[in-house]
């Protein structure tokens, strides 16, 4: 049943987010253009979901597998200012994005 299954992949993307520090959260939401360009910390969540079920799926839903990838991702786009990168050339950037973190 395909309500099952995406309980299922509900919960266990819970799991993954469950192992991220605020940080990283907020590095998984950036992931979005829309979140990036318009942060809301009440949207956070739903966008770091969004981006973490890329891992999970990837993974088959292997919940340690799918989060240390997306640790490492995160980390990447920490390292490289990806987020920088994505605005570098963007007329508006919102006040809210600290690119040095």
């Amino acid at each position: 049943d395909n309500d099952d299954e995406d309980m299922d992949e509900h919960h266990l993307v819970n799991e993954m987010l469950e192992e991220l520090s605020d940080e990283e959260m907020e590095i998984c939401a950036r992931a979005s253009y829309q979140y990036l360009k318009n942060p809301q910390e009440t949207e956070q969540l739903n966008f770091a979901k969004l981006y973490a079920i890329r891992f999970l799926r990837a993974k088959q839903g292997n919940v340690p597998k799918a989060t240390q990838r997306l640790k490492e991702t995160l980390d990447f786009r920490k390292r490289k200012n990806i987020d920088w990168v994505r605005m570098a050339f963007d007329t508006k950037i919102p006040d809210k994005i600290n690119f040095t973190r």
